[in-house]
């Protein structure tokens, strides 16, 4: 995304924090009760992507470079405005100030 290339991704979970609908591809998913044999995870859900779509959300972007262009250029703005080194040095100080009180 920093780099001005479109991204496809899950719809689901951290990466949400950095991207949208209008920065990214967000390919839909279905949560699924983790299957853990080790029980770490037990009553947990994982998100299972929706591979066709991300697969034809790929070959679109292939197909048209000016949608490809556009993805990849407001991918970039939504990076530059939430990871610039400004825009995390603010939040890390509202986080340090809110554990301050």
């Amino acid at each position: 995304m920093a780099a001005g290339k479109p991204v496809v991704a899950s719809g689901w979970s951290g990466n949400l924090d950095f991207m949208d609908e209008t920065s990214a591809v967000l390919t839909p998913v279905k949560l699924i009760p983790v299957t853990d044999a080790q029980g770490v995870y037990t009553g947990n859900v994982w998100a299972n992507p929706d591979l066709q779509f991300a697969a034809d959300a790929l070959a679109g972007l292939i197909d048209d470079p000016a949608a490809r262009a556009a993805l990849g250029a407001r991918a970039q703005a939504k990076v530059n405005d939430k990871l610039s080194p400004s825009a995390v040095s603010a939040m890390v100080e509202a986080a340090l100030t809110e554990h301050a009180r």
